[in-house]
Parts: C-alpha cells; structure tokens; sequence
C-alpha cells in the first residue's frame, strides 16, 4: 500500500488536520504505465511487404507458395519486405528481360524471403539483392 498525505485549505486560509488515503499498489502501478504509454511518441513501423513498379504478379497478397515473381520484368521494379513480414514464393526473378532493373530487399528482424526453387539475381537485366539489418533471403528449402 501507498500513503498519500494531503490536507484541505479552506478559504480563510486555515487548513484542516492531514487526512491519508492508502492506494492499492497495483493500481499505482496500472496508473504508472498508462501515463508512460501516454507520453511514448507513435510508432509508425508496421510489417509490410511492398512493391514498385514493374513487378508481375502486382499484388503481393495474391503470391502462393507456386508463382514465381518477376521484379523488375521489362522495366524496373521494386520489393521490400520489412518489419518481420514474410514472402513464400517458388521462384523470384531480379531483373528478367534486357534492360530491365529488378532491386529486393529484405531488411529487418524476423523479415524473411523464401524461395522452394531458385532466386535469380539478373537474368538478363540487373538484379540487386540488399538483407541489411538481420533480413533473411532463403532459396531452395523444399
């Protein structure tokens, strides 16, 4: 228990005898957390897988443990995957065609990337493949 002491000032200037109030120690502590939850800033990092640009099949929410993905096909295309997302895929392709330009990264703890069969790092095009910051890039573990 906690003791809070207080006292009550009425308007002549006197002041009455202390009164205590006891507090139940979870409460403070409950009340301890609500205002350091309050004071902590927002955080804005949220899993996410993303693409950019000349990436086919488009959406990563419709990619299966099956398709195979091409970043960057004919043009130049983009896929992060951050913040312990994850991606299962058969195959991915950086940089399919002739000037095309397919960049990935996989950045952050828990972020993973995984392949059944291969991961091709410019076929015909420039590929670039950056897992900075504990991202993990797996091909080939079926």
């Amino acid at each position: 228990m906690f003791r809070f002491m207080s006292c009550l000032v009425n308007g002549s200037g006197h002041s009455s005898s202390p009164a205590s109030v006891e507090v139940a120690r979870p409460l403070v502590l409950l009340l301890s957390l609500a205002l350091l939850l309050i004071a902590l800033p927002p955080t804005s990092a949220r899993a996410a897988v993303v693409t950019d640009g000349d990436v086919v099949p488009a959406d990563p929410a419709s990619w299966r443990s099956r398709t195979l993905v091409y970043i960057g096909d004919s043009a130049v295309g983009t896929l992060t995957v951050d913040n312990g997302s994850s991606v299962d895929i058969r195959t991915g392709i950086l940089g399919r065609k002739p000037g095309s330009e397919g960049t990935a990264t996989v950045t952050g703890s828990g972020s993973t990337w995984e392949m059944s069969d291969n991961l091709l790092v410019g076929r015909e095009g420039a590929g670039t493949l950056n897992s900075p910051d504990d991202g993990l890039v797996i091909e080939g573990v079926r």
